[in-house]
Parts: structure tokens; sequence; C-alpha cells
């Protein structure tokens, strides 16, 4: 794609995946000026150093899909995998696997570990993310080749324990470029690395051998993406998301991510209930946030009433009763 501005891509991504109705998958690489982007769960004013990001003027919206907030610039390359695929959401290891055999034929031993992390010797160059509707879904992620790594501890805010996990201190000892990990021949421009790169998912030596398989995008189509643009990726109701106050707070790390709750208590009952994060979910916590609402501060109702619920459809694989003791354990005031 040819924009330079994160949220025309993220438009034409939700956009592709709306119309798109092929069986074979569609891939999307696209570039974009300094930029920050938010995860579908997590609190605005809790991931940046707005101060800065101000001062900067870096653009900052919000994705359709969970994960943690990740800073993009011209050094970096995003890549999304439009695919009907639906049942595959969160098998990460199958829908990374092209972009990981690509890197490895041009001499990069990467690597996924974790969730959702692409390495090379440790060190994250690549976060990943899904969303699905209905039987479709992509796969998005960055691909930090040149990046201004000096920019992310000063833009972003993390949660410690994240860092803890990782075994690592600071958020620029935890991540890498790619660009030292490639020969001197393919030290090139962002742009150069996106059409080597697609050149080896193709398996052809120069892009015009597959230009018949690019789709050139109509004007109704533009028009299209940029009512999304409007609407969703530059609208600051979408961006700031809910960012709810609240006089209660515990958090935790789990294997699937962070989980946050915010709630109020009164005559030992609990209200306002509103959950934050950087798990990966299928349907947003609404419904369950709701069904929390005046639900007794008490272990074993809490862990019966979630039980009602597959909370897999809105965290990923956490039980009842992980949540309940998240939420009943001593909170933050």
């Amino acid at each position: 794609m040819n924009s330079l501005d994160i949220r025309t891509n993220l438009a034409t991504e939700e956009y592709l995946l709306n119309k798109w109705d092929k069986q074979e998958p569609l891939i999307l690489f696209y570039i974009q000026k300094p930029s920050i982007i938010i995860g579908r769960n997590q609190d605005y004013y809790a991931e940046l150093n707005l101060p800065y990001v101000l001062k900067e003027q870096i653009t900052v919206t919000r994705r359709l899909s969970g994960g943690g907030t990740v800073y993009d610039d011209l050094g970096n390359l995003s890549y999304s995998i439009v695919t009907q695929k639906g049942r595959a959401f969160g098998n990460f290891k199958e829908l990374t696997q092209p972009i990981l055999t690509a890197l490895q034929q041009l001499g990069v031993q990467a690597n996924l570990t974790g969730r959702n992390d692409l390495i090379v010797e440790g060190r994250k160059f690549s976060g990943n993310a899904m969303y699905q509707k209905g039987t479709k879904l992509f796969c998005h992620g960055t691909l930090m080749y040149d990046v201004n790594l000096a920019v992310l501890p000063q833009a972003l805010s993390v949660f410690p324990e994240k860092l803890k996990a990782n075994n690592v201190r600071s958020v620029r000892s935890r991540v890498t470029n790619l660009k030292p990990y490639l020969t001197t021949c393919y030290q090139q421009t962002t742009a150069e690395f996106r059409d080597l790169l697609l050149c080896q998912l193709f398996a052809v030596s120069d892009l015009q051998m597959i230009q018949e398989k690019q789709y050139q995008l109509t004007s109704y189509d533009k028009s299209q993406i940029q009512s999304l643009v409007t609407s969703r990726y530059s609208n600051p109701h979408w961006i700031q998301g809910n960012h709810q106050l609240a006089t209660y707070t515990v958090k935790q790390r789990f294997p699937i991510g962070t989980i946050e709750v915010r709630f109020e208590l009164s005559d030992r009952r609990l209200h306002q209930v509103h959950f934050y994060g950087d798990f990966f979910n299928q349907e947003t916590p609404t419904d369950l946030e709701k069904a929390l609402e005046q639900a007794p501060y008490e272990l074993t109702a809490l862990t019966d009433l979630l039980k009602t619920f597959d909370l897999s459809r809105y965290f990923g694989p956490v039980s009842a009763i992980e949540l309940a003791n998240l939420i009943y354990k001593e909170p933050q005031l």
C-alpha cells in the first residue's frame, strides 16, 4: 500500500477484510510515518507518555485487534494476512509461518516465542495480533527493520510485570531491528526490504512476475476506506476509548496477557466494572461487565457467576477461578 498514514492503512485492512471473498489469502504490507497503535482493550492514557507524544506530533490510533501498544515509524514494515480461516484465531504459529520462512530464507534465524512475538537471538522484532469477524480474520504485526529504537521507551509506558515476564529491564533491551541480521546486500530501504520479502513469499525473483495477483483499489474502495478513517481511525472517541477512573483497581499478568479490572464497591457489591489489558479476544467483554454489575463481592459467588460465561472469547484461555481471584484480591485504592 502506498499510504504512509497508519489510519488509512488500518482502514484499508478493515475494508478488505469485509470485502475479501476469495479462498486465497490476501497479504498487505504497509509503511507509515511515526505512529502509535493502541490495542483494542487498552487504556489510552495508561499506555502513552502523552507529553512526549504530543511534543513529537506522533500520530496515535487504536486498532480492532487486542494485544499491546506498538510504535511504528518509516523503519518499520507492517504486514497483514487476511484469510477465510476464522478457525485459526489465536494460532500465531500457523499464520506467522510464511513470514518466518521468508526471513529464514534471507538468513535471519527468526522464530516464534511466547504467545505472539517473533524474535531473533532472544530479542523481539515483531509483535502480532488477530481480529476475527465471522468466518474471516486478519493476522497482522510489525517487522522492525530499521526503527528508531530510542523513541520506544520515551513514547510508551509498559507494565513492569510484562518486562519481568520476559526477563528484561527495559523496553529498549527487549527489542531489536532486523537490518543488522541481514547480509550487506539485503541492508536496503524499508520499501526495498518489503519487495524482497514479497519475492521470498511468492518464490519469484521479480515482482513483475506476480503483478496479476495484485489487487487494485477502485475509486469506490478508496471512498469507503476514507469513510472508515473518519468514523473510526481518526475519531477521538474510538482512539481514546473508555477511560474509566475507579476507586478500586486490580491487575495481573497471565500467560494470555495482562488483565486489569477497575470497579466500585458499595455494600459489598460490584459496580461499574471495566476490563482493560493486552489480551486477545473474539468479543469485547461488555456483556460480562454488565453481568458483574451488583454482583456480590465474594469469591465463591464471583466464581459461580464467571463459570456461566465462555471467558475464552473475552480473554483467551483463563479460568473462572483465576479471574475471580484477580477481582477479589486486595485492590489498589
